[in-house]
């Protein structure tokens, strides 16, 4: 990664400020900061950390009037980075319009300086600092693919996540539920797709190769075209209202597994879905299993330990 700030050419820095281009009618800059993390061994700030750094302009410390995080604030990963936007205007004391501010932003024990140039000369200093650059080099795709929903709809908003020995990657599909990775290194990992937050139903491939130098397209097909169904009890036959019951269902060409969860209703039913045919495990432990059963069966019973004594309901 390389491009200029002012005259000083920068590359691969763990943090890095630039002046984009001025909104019209603005007359402060806007700032990009930029964390990235090439090694294991470089910092890995949190996302909430790169948006709100400790900002100095013109060795004065200013603050954002309001500051709240609404995104995600995982550690950064490697190979990863993150971008954000610092609006000077929006910062206090305020910032007085003058031709030229130094800019100084930490995050943690990394440091970042930038002079930026304002007001009328902004369009003049970016068209010069920038005059030699070329367009960055777009980061190679490694994996990409579209998801289908538990719905059979493509899924939007779904979280995909690719996971090695030591590393994890996460990304979410778009409204017509692709996804893509880029810039991962080359590896064996393992891809899981689930619904955001939820975790259930889950689909997962393990053994995927990736190499930066391959693209591969791996669709991930979670609709439950399929379905079981049964109904818990207690001894004597009173409805377990309440418990969940699991289930795991192997593709038939064995290169993934589909996961699902269900709890028991009022009548003590539920019902489980997956797009494969046979689930290799339902219930939830112990002699409360059954393996091998087949898509279509809606007797698929299990009995609860007697209920508690207070008379809750639910267990697993």
């Amino acid at each position: 990664m390389r491009f200029h700030i002012g005259k000083q050419r920068v590359s691969e820095m763990p943090l890095q400020l630039e002046q984009i281009e001025t909104p019209p009618g603005a007359q402060l800059p806007h700032i990009a900061i930029r964390a990235f993390r090439a090694k294991p061994e470089d910092p890995a700030p949190l996302a909430a950390a790169v948006a709100f750094p400790l900002l100095t302009v013109d060795s004065v410390p200013r603050k954002l009037e309001m500051m709240t995080w609404v995104g995600g604030d995982g550690p950064l990963q490697v190979g990863g980075h993150y971008t954000r936007i610092l609006e000077l205007s929006e910062y206090r004391p305020r910032i007085d319009v003058r031709a030229q501010h130094l800019i100084e932003a930490k995050v943690g024990e990394q440091t970042a300086k930038l002079t930026a140039a304002t007001g009328e000369t902004v369009g003049t200093e970016w068209d010069k600092a920038t005059a030699t650059i070329g367009p960055a080099p777009a980061l190679p795709v490694v994996l990409e693919g579209v998801v289908t929903g538990s719905d059979g709809r493509p899924a939007s908003g779904y979280e995909v996540h690719v996971a090695g020995a030591a590393i994890r990657f996460t990304e979410h599909t778009d409204r017509a539920g692709r996804y893509v990775f880029r810039n991962v290194a080359a590896g064996k990992y393992e891809v899981l797709a689930t619904p955001p937050t939820l975790g259930q139903p889950a689909l997962t491939v393990p053994d995927v190769d990736l190499d930066p130098r391959q693209r591969v397209h791996l669709d991930l097909d979670l609709g439950r075209r399929f379905s079981i169904a049964g109904r818990v009890t207690y001894p004597g036959g009173a409805p377990a209202k309440g418990w969940d019951v699991m289930s795991v269902w192997p593709a038939p060409d064995g290169k993934s597994e589909y996961h699902d969860s269900a709890t028991t209703g009022d009548d003590g039913r539920y019902t489980l879905g997956a797009p494969f045919e046979t689930a290799s495990f339902v219930g939830w432990g112990g002699e409360q299993v059954q393996h091998g059963v087949k898509a279509g069966r809606q007797d698929v019973n299990f009995v609860a330990p007697a209920k508690p004594a207070s008379g809750q309901d639910g267990g697993h």
